[in-house]
């Protein structure tokens, strides 16, 4: 799923600098927003999934903390998560 919901983004390497995520949050108008988890959250649905969205404000090198404790709360299994990040590697 996450690879149709990308898939159907335009990208450009001008676009006005807002990242896949803040694409993703307005394309599927996913307006359901709270600040948990040391991240800012948001919820809604793409089609008939669920989905959650977390932007972590820690540090980069401890964004895993705040994805770790909204997994372990959520329940969510490991391959239902997918990280955006801007390295190349």
């Amino acid at each position: 799923m996450v690879k149709q919901i990308i898939s159907e983004l335009p990208f450009t390497l001008t676009e006005d600098q807002k990242t896949t995520v803040d694409k993703i949050i307005e394309k599927y108008n996913i307006n359901n927003h709270e600040s948990k988890f040391n991240s800012d959250m948001y919820s809604g649905k793409v089609g008939s999934k669920k989905i959650i969205i977390a932007k972590p404000k820690t540090f980069m090198n401890n964004s895993g903390i705040a994805i770790s404790k909204i997994k372990n709360f959520y329940k969510i299994e490991s391959d239902n998560i997918f990280v955006f990040h801007d390295d190349m590697d």
